[in-house]
């Protein structure tokens, strides 16, 4: 994620029920999570 330039926070940043999830933030305009979306798509994990 680091290299596509995106962030996400993992979920026990927000307690013990955020195990096994992350936080994505859509604060950036339509176009920008679009592009970061197909970043993801793209990515190989």
């Amino acid at each position: 994620l680091k290299k596509s330039g995106i962030m996400i926070t993992p979920g026990t940043a927000f307690g013990d029920l955020g195990e096994g999830y992350c936080r994505i933030s859509l604060t950036a305009s339509d176009e920008r999570i679009k592009s970061a979306a197909q970043r993801i798509i793209e990515m190989d994990f």
